[in-house]
C-alpha cells in the first residue's frame, strides 16, 4: 500500500491509530529486553499503517537490541515508499547497532541519492561510521558534494570524507572547503584535514600546514567565535615537535548541527 494511501487510512480512523501509538511509545519508553513476546509485538507495530508506530518500531530494535530485527532497519532504508523520518531514523540507527552487512551497505549508498535531505544526511554519517575508507565510497562523496546544496547534508558528507577519503583528490576538496564559505562546513573539513592526517601520516604535515594557515576573518566567521575557537585548538593540536592527534580524538571534534548549543551560532 502506497505511503498516501496509508496517511489516508489513518486519517479516517483517527482513534484506533491513536490507541496504537499510545502502546507502541509505552514500548519506546519502557521495555529494554527484546523477549520473544517484544519481537512480536514489534513485528506488529511494524506492519501498522501509522508511520508514526513504525517510527517507534524501529527505534524499539535499536533499544532492545532485538538482532532478530536488526535486518528490518535496512529493509526500511531502501523501501521508497516509507515515510521519510522512518528511513532516515533507520540509517542512523544501524550504527548504532553495528549491522554492516553487504545489504546495510548498499542500502546506505542509495540513500546517498535519496529525495529526503535528512535521509542523505544520516546516511553519510552511518557509513563513515561502518566503513573502511575506500576510492569507491569516497567518489560517491565527492559526487554527492558537488551538487548537494542542503547545509546539514554538506557538513555530514565532510565530516564522512574525513573517515572514508583515500586520496589527494579528497584532501584538496577539503583543503577548499575548510578556506573559505560557511562556517560550519569549514569546521568539518578542518576537523576532516586533520583525520585524513592521522589517518594517512603522509599526509600529517601537509593537514596541519592548511589548519595553520586557514584565515579566520574569512566569509561569514568575523563574529563567530566558535569556528575560530575550534581552529584555533586544532592548530595546537597538530603544532610540530608534538604525538598528531588519533583520528578517533579527532572524531569527537565534529560538530552536530542537532546540539542544542550550536543553535544561534550559525552564519
Amino acid at each position: 500500500m502506497g505511503l498516501i494511501r496509508r496517511n489516508i487510512k489513518v486519517l479516517l480512523n483517527r482513534r484506533r491509530y491513536k490507541t496504537e501509538l499510545a502502546e507502541a511509545e509505552r514500548m519506546l519508553r519502557s521495555v529494554t529486553e527484546a523477549t520473544d513476546g517484544v519481537a512480536d509485538d514489534i513485528r506488529a507495530f511494524l506492519g501498522s499503517d501509522s508511520w508514526e508506530v513504525r517510527n517507534c518500531a524501529v527505534k524499539v530494535i535499536a533499544r532492545t537490541r532485538c538482532e532478530a530485527l536488526y535486518g528490518v532497519l535496512a529493509e526500511k532504508l531502501a523501501e521508497p515508499c516509507e515515510a521519510g523520518i522512518v528511513r532516515r531514523n533507520c540509517a542512523e540507527l544501524l550504527p548504532v547497532v553495528g549491522l554492516r552487512t553487504p545489504q546495510v551497505v548498499r542500502a546506505l549508498r542509495r540513500a546517498l541519492r535519496d529525495a529526503y535531505w535528512e535521509v542523505r544526511a544520516e546516511a553519510a554519517r552511518a557509513l563513515s561510521e561502518l566503513c573502511e575508507g575506500s576510492a569507491e565510497l569516497e567518489g560517491e562523496l565527492l559526487s554527492l558534494l558537488a551538487v548537494e546544496k542542503n547545509l546539514e547534508v554538506r557538513v555530514a558528507v565532510v565530516q564522512a570524507l574525513g573517515g572514508l577519503g583515500v586520496s589527494r583528490d579528497a584532501f584538496g576538496a577539503l583543503a577548499g572547503l575548510a578556506a573559505g564559505g560557511r562556517w560550519l562546513v569549514r569546521h568539518q573539513a578542518s576537523v576532516a584535514l586533520a583525520e585524513m592526517g592521522a589517518r594517512r601520516p603522509d599526509l600529517a604535515e601537509d593537514a596541519a600546514d592548511v589548519i595553520r594557515n586557514l584565515d579566520l576573518l574569512a566569509e561569514g566567521t568575523a563574529t563567530t567565535s566558535v569556528f575560530r575557537r575550534h581552529i584555533l585548538e586544532l592548530v595546537d593540536l597538530t603544532a610540530g615537535g608534538r604525538p598528531f592527534p588519533s583520528a578517533a580524538s579527532l572524531r569527537r571534534r565534529y560538530l552536530h548541527l542537532k546540539q542544542g548549543w550550536l543553535k544561534g551560532n550559525d552564519d
